[in-house]
Order: C-alpha cells, then sequence, then structure tokens
C-alpha cells in the first residue's frame, strides 16, 4: 500500500484474476435444505412455563429456505443446541414482493421497507402515515 492505496497494477491483476476464476459448485449446500431465519417465536402454552420454567419450547421459526425442499418430519440440526424433528413446513407469502411492472423511479407510495427485529416502525408496505408512532 502506498499512501493508504493499493497500487493499480496490483488491483488490476486481482480483477484480472478473479474474473478468470472457475468457481466449484457447492455439491452439499445445493443438496441440502438451510434455512436463514429472521425470526423466533415461543408458541409453548404459558400456563405450562408458569408450571415448569426448564419444560421443552415449542417454537415457530421465519425464514427463507435454501438449497432443496424442506418437508415435514425431517430432522433439523440447530448449531449448538442439538438435532430436532420438525411438525409442519408451511410456505408464506412475501412480506415485501416485488413489483409486477418496471419502475424508472420511486415515488413515496412505492417504497417497500421489510426489516424485522430493526426497531423500524413501518406499518404495511408503502403506508408510512398508519404506522405507530407517526
Amino acid at each position: 500500500m502506498i499512501n493508504g492505496k493499493y497500487p493499480k497494477q496490483e488491483v488490476m491483476n486481482l480483477s484480472r484474476f478473479i474474473s478468470v476464476m472457475k468457481f466449484r459448485p457447492l455439491i452439499w449446500r445445493n443438496t441440502h435444505p438451510y434455512v436463514m431465519v429472521d425470526r423466533v417465536e415461543d408458541i409453548t402454552r404459558p400456563e405450562l412455563i408458569h408450571e415448569d420454567e426448564k419444560i421443552d419450547r415449542k417454537v415457530s421459526l421465519y425464514g427463507y429456505v435454501r438449497g432443496c425442499n424442506l418437508k415435514s418430519g425431517m430432522k433439523v440440526h440447530v448449531p449448538g443446541v442439538g438435532d430436532f424433528n420438525m411438525d409442519d413446513v408451511s410456505f408464506l407469502q412475501d412480506p415485501c414482493p416485488l413489483p409486477d411492472k418496471e419502475v424508472k423511479s420511486l415515488n413515496h407510495k412505492q417504497k417497500l421497507l421489510y426489516a424485522p427485529m430493526s426497531d423500524v416502525q413501518q406499518g404495511r408496505p408503502g403506508r408510512p402515515e398508519e404506522a405507530e408512532g407517526w
């Protein structure tokens, strides 16, 4: 580095190397389903938790499936916790779908925001005036 910048020739060599590099397919990742979880809900009945705080919990996970399809009854590994059987798998609609037609510019009504667990106060997509605290 010279004066906090990479030399132009080094940048060119790196970009040339990356452009001709062949990526091997990730076989395991493409043949096994995995989930990017963005929300967890504890659905254990409160009276059972009140009786015994160390009771086995029943949780619902929401997120995006990658790889191949998930099926009910499959075993799931949760890192740091263990292996579990899934009771049910269901498909939910996308909370922030892409627009049907191509739009050149976004006006206020067309702006969509989906940010779970980020403390962003937003009502229905495109309706911030109905959000809590507005």
